[in-house]
């Protein structure tokens, strides 16, 4: 916190209002934890993509979503709207945008070439990345935006806390269950691409 911040004076926020701002960290933290721990298996052994360029297009998503995370805080900060406010209108559009972007990750057409699964998983991921960006930065924003004083944002992201560690613990449970009943044609249903798609669905 910059030296000398002083919070707005504004009403507490009861604990409701803080489960449903809480809440939204669920979705995203279940994405998040998806790609992470599976995205780089699913890539290399199930759509039999060459190591170096499924961790090229991965490499390019982060360095892009290191430009862009900056360019949206400046853009929300200065967005002005009587409607959803400077932060609610990116909330909602990258909400679906995040759906979009990670069903199309998990749909990768299996029988295409390399380089075109490679350009299929540079563009997806770049498109998560952005929704990613378009949906965090002003949802992390308003929960400074909300708070009354540090102590209440400190109760506000202690609800966060709690939704992001049930977002990153499910996505393991849920794709453990999906695999333990593999498509016809596999008997290790970690190389059924369907669970995949499956849990980006959910």
């Amino acid at each position: 916190m910059a030296k000398g911040y002083r919070y707005e004076k504004r009403p507490m926020i009861l604990w409701y209002g803080k489960l449903y701002y809480g809440a939204g960290n669920l979705g995203i933290a279940f994405v998040s934890q998806t790609v992470t721990g599976f995205i780089m298996f699913f890539g290399t052994v199930v759509c039999r993509m060459p190591p170096f360029l499924m961790g090229l297009a991965f490499s390019i998503g982060v360095v892009w979503d290191a430009i862009t995370d900056p360019l949206m805080g400046y853009i929300t900060d200065n967005t002005k709207s009587n409607l959803v406010g400077k932060r609610h209108g990116y909330i909602i559009a990258g909400t679906f945008l995040v759906a979009l972007s990670n069903v199309l990750l998990w749909s990768v057409p299996m029988n295409a070439e390399a380089i075109e699964k490679f350009l299929w998983f540079l563009g997806a991921i770049m498109l998560l990345q952005t929704a990613n960006t378009i949906f965090s930065t002003p949802y992390n924003a308003l929960g400074i935006d909300l708070a009354g004083d540090y102590h209440e944002q400190t109760a506000i992201q202690t609800y966060k806390s709690i939704f992001f560690l049930v977002g990153t613990i499910s996505p393991t449970i849920i794709m453990a269950l999906l695999q333990s009943n593999p498509s016809a044609g596999f008997s290790d249903g970690r190389l059924d691409p369907g669970p995949y798609r499956d849990m980006a669905y959910i």
